[in-house]
């Protein structure tokens, strides 16, 4: 009953919002702009990554292997740049404030593919895939409410923090 009740009171709220924008077609544009520049951003920002991979390394067969694994399963890579395309903006700015490599902005695809509510057997949960004891170390709270390794913010946050010490050992 909550449900139909719930549903009903969506549909009364939107109907007066598309009867607005019928009646303006301008605010629809605006819309359809908006979503044409947010598109290009997502293009820029995944040309900007490739534009600035730093790490040198040598080409061998594990290497190769994973390589071909994802080039064979196209269908998996446009998922998961789907599934990032809200937060690999906010990484690539992080990162680039912090002066670290780009390629780190990819480390998500790997450990969850970008899916911030991944959760492992080993108890890592979020996109960046941090144990309990290693998310409270680098700032993200954890109560019975909020699980701060499931925020794209403070775990990216916290996975910049992380990253920055490991490299620094």
């Amino acid at each position: 009953m909550r449900l139909k009740t719930l549903l009903c009171m969506s549909l009364v709220t939107l109907l007066p919002a598309c009867q607005m924008m019928e009646n303006h077609p301008d605010i629809a544009e605006q819309i359809e702009q908006e979503h044409e520049i947010a598109q290009q951003i997502a293009v820029d920002v995944w040309q900007h990554i490739s534009q600035n991979l730093a790490f040198d390394f040598a080409d061998n067969s594990r290497i190769a292997s994973q390589r071909n694994w994802y080039l064979k399963h196209p269908s998996y890579m446009q998922r998961v740049a789907k599934r990032a395309k809200p937060f690999l903006y906010l990484i690539v700015e992080r990162l680039e404030k912090q002066n670290m490599p780009l390629e780190l902005a990819l480390l998500p695809i790997v450990e969850s593919a970008f899916d911030p509510f991944a959760y492992s057997h080993g108890r890592a949960a979020g996109m960046w895939q941090f144990v309990p004891a290693t998310g409270k170390r680098f700032g993200m709270k954890q109560t019975w409410w909020y699980d701060g390794r499931r925020d794209v913010m403070a775990s990216t946050d916290g996975a910049i923090a992380y990253l920055t010490y490991l490299n620094e050992m």
